[in-house]
């Protein structure tokens, strides 16, 4: 699924269809958020941030009855930028902007079952948007400085892997 346009408080739903590669028409769904980063998927739900310029969400798009709602609003300084991981049972977020002050380093966990943030250890980078990714279960994000990092929730800390080419 997919929404469009950018920016608008009504924006329609698209269902992408991989075996005849067409999009098509699946509904819509109403918002204040101005800007949308990118999701993880927990069974029926696509969970991200939506942000204004004065507040973010973590929304909660189901695919089922194609509904979009604020799941929880941001915890701390998490605002412009937040990235997400999916932590198996939990959800990630952390680095983006916080509002008017520059780059964050918080990094925070979400538990699903509770709906509950908890705070982790700050993270040692900054980072923006969609610069993480998980492969295998394995958490990574890549720093503004173009280094990729591992998240190692065994012990809440961050483990440098490499120097990104990009």
């Amino acid at each position: 699924f997919v929404t469009a346009p950018w920016g608008e408080p009504s924006m329609t739903v698209y269902r992408f269809n991989p075996g005849s590669s067409t999009f098509s028409p699946a509904g819509t769904v109403n918002t204040s958020m101005i800007s949308f980063e990118q999701s993880v998927v927990k069974e029926d739900k696509a969970y991200f941030f939506g942000s204004t310029y004065e507040e973010a969400n973590l929304l909660a798009f189901s695919r089922s009855n194609l509904s979009l709602s604020i799941a929880s609003q941001a915890p701390g300084a998490l605002g412009l930028g937040t990235f997400m991981l999916d932590g198996d049972s939990v959800l990630y977020a952390g680095g983006g902007e916080a509002f008017n002050t520059g780059y964050t380093r918080q990094f925070w966990k979400y538990q699903l079952s509770s709906g509950t943030w908890y705070r982790l250890n700050d993270l040692p980078f900054d980072c923006i948007s969609s610069s993480s990714f998980n492969v295998e279960g394995r958490c990574y994000a890549v720093a503004i400085n173009n280094v990729l990092w591992e998240y190692n929730p065994g012990n809440d800390s961050w483990d440098t892997r490499s120097a990104y080419p990009g």
